[in-house]
């Protein structure tokens, strides 16, 4: 099985190549064909696109990144224990931050919503999708955050306090999303389960998908083993390899880090404006692609 690289600066020829790719595709009528992308707008656009030119979109599931992780880990694995997100730990945060171990060990953060419950909610929302966003973002730091757990360790903060104290409350009926993808990574190791996985999902296309994180690419590169993975993005500049590139403001912080003078460094190139300030999300991606020996020869 394979990467596919689909590369171009605009969508609308990424749109024709995925539409001709799922043409193509030839797969069973009554099996599902998988579109990963960020949002629901991005699926009308492409439901359209996909219509005009193949003369009907049909049978295409289109999902985000943590719903397509979360449907191969239940297809796959068959495991039973709900994942932990925003809507199951609103409310037992709220909980955590009414009670007296927590007012008394971090009084500053408690003194914020002190006698007003409002401040409270407001607070428990904000940090339920923190927490949600860590685990895609910063998964390294929930993964140190367990282990520190799970060997009784003490809490460096009050977030990872807050942490402990949500796993503890939930129990193990619940998972977070890190320990079900390193599962998951394990469990794509079985050929029975890849090819349950493979019946259901033959292929995955991902389009338009502007953050690609260490999260994502870890799972798609233990997918990509035995299935056809599609990436399709958009890059404003694909015929340089332009992310390396800086402004004239990191050079000079560069330099001063290094105690060097301008001269003495060659390898640092002043970038375009435009791609340097506009292109900041899609320059993180591709430089965590690149660092991909497989992406790199793809590309």
């Amino acid at each position: 099985m394979s990467i596919y690289l689909n590369v171009s600066n605009s969508l609308q020829p990424l749109s024709v190549r995925l539409a001709s790719d799922l043409q193509a595709s030839n797969q069973d009528a009554f099996v599902k064909q998988w579109v990963v992308t960020q949002t629901e707008g991005m699926n009308s656009w492409l439901k359209q696109n996909i219509a005009k030119q193949n003369g009907i979109a049909a049978n295409i599931n289109f999902c985000k990144p943590n719903d397509i992780v979360a449907e191969i880990y239940r297809r796959g694995l068959k495991a039973g224990k709900q994942i932990i997100n925003t809507e199951n730990i609103r409310w037992c945060i709220y909980e955590i931050l009414d009670q007296a171990e927590f007012k008394i060990k971090y009084k500053d953060i408690a003194s914020y919503y002190f006698n007003n419950d409002i401040k409270r909610i407001a607070l428990s929302d904000e940090l339920a999708d923190l927490f949600d966003q860590y685990h895609v973002y910063r998964h390294k730091t929930v993964k140190t955050w367990d282990d520190r757990l799970f060997f009784n360790q003490p809490a460096e903060d009050w977030q990872e306090w807050i942490w402990h104290q949500i796993k503890i409350k939930l129990g193990d009926a619940y998972q977070d999303r890190v320990e079900m993808a390193q599962l998951l990574i394990d469990g794509l190791l079985d050929e029975e389960v890849r090819v349950n996985v493979k019946s259901k999902i033959p292929s995955l296309h991902l389009f338009g998908i502007a953050v690609i994180t260490p999260y994502y690419l870890q799972i798609f590169h233990a997918l990509a083993k035995f299935l056809d993975i599609h990436l399709y993005l958009v890059n404003p500049c694909p015929e340089q390899i332009w992310m390396d590139d800086h402004s004239e403001q990191q050079i000079t912080r560069l330099l001063q880090k290094r105690k060097k003078q301008r001269k003495d460094v060659d390898h640092l190139l002043v970038g375009n404006d435009l791609l340097l300030n506009w292109g900041n999300i899609i320059k993180e991606s591709f430089k965590l692609l690149m660092d991909n020996d497989d992406f790199v020869n793809v590309y």
